[in-house]
């Protein structure tokens, strides 16, 4: 008997989600059947967003930390419940936030769901942030992609490994600047990510040149992809978005 085989669709994660938007209408297809057997005309969308508001507001009454951190953040713009600021980032995130910027200040603070992120737009704030105070601002937020594409970030042992290939990198990129010569980055990267993941599975470079660029693509788009349990993590067991599952059987 032929053993079944258990397909699963990435896209459902990487492309089908930007912004996690089209959880909505994930949503209103799943809901609208009751209130064409209820009968009612209340709209599934605002059935959806009176649902998140009430879980907001049970779990801030649950909390008794909630709202309570009294944290010193830089200028910013009210947030809303539970989704934080997300509803205001249009289609091309960057121009929403240099708009946001030249209102805030190039130092601004925004809540990207339910967590807090400080953004930074000028050359002198990222000087200060990334050199002057460097190991500080050093920690990354775990999301669930470095938990389960990155062996849950224990790959301390590969540090030096990483840090050779990309010195060796920004040595390459350097001579072409100088050479004024055209750069296709996103090759690169993921040259830089084949020639690390090569070595790390065998301890050698790549010299038959095999081709990772298949697996490498398929790591970023996951990696890369909007994930709203990073952003609420208490939606995570629900995997609204099909992305915890994308990753498991990836994994």
């Amino acid at each position: 008997m032929r053993k079944p085989t258990l397909v699963y669709d990435k896209s459902q994660c990487t492309t089908n989600n930007r912004y996690g938007f089209r959880i909505i209408a994930m949503f209103r297809s799943i809901i609208k059947p009751f209130f064409l057997y209820l009968k009612l005309k209340t709209s599934p969308t605002i059935l959806l967003e009176i649902l998140l508001l009430f879980l907001g507001t049970l779990r801030y009454i649950l909390n008794p930390y909630a709202g309570k951190r009294g944290w010193k953040l830089p200028p910013g713009t009210r947030a809303l419940p539970v989704i934080g600021n997300l509803h205001m980032l249009p289609t091309l995130p960057h121009q929403g936030l240099r708009n946001m910027a030249l209102k805030y200040g190039p130092i601004m603070s925004l809540w990207l769901g339910q967590v807090v992120t400080v953004f930074v737009s000028s050359p002198e704030a990222a000087e200060l942030f990334l050199k002057r105070h460097d190991v500080v601002f050093a920690a990354r937020p775990r999301g669930q992609a470095s938990d389960y594409l990155l062996y849950g970030t224990k790959g301390m042992s590969f540090t030096e490994l990483r840090t050779e290939a990309v010195v060796s990198l920004v040595e390459e990129l350097k001579r072409e600047a100088a050479a004024r010569g055209v750069v296709d980055i996103s090759g690169k990267v993921g040259e830089l990510i084949e020639t690390i993941t090569y070595r790390m599975i065998l301890g050698r470079e790549n010299e038959d040149k095999d081709d990772f660029k298949g697996l490498a693509n398929e790591i970023l788009a996951l990696a890369g992809a909007f994930n709203l349990a990073d952003y609420i993590p208490w939606l995570a067991p629900l995997d609204l978005q099909v992305c915890l599952f994308s990753m498991v059987m990836f994994y």
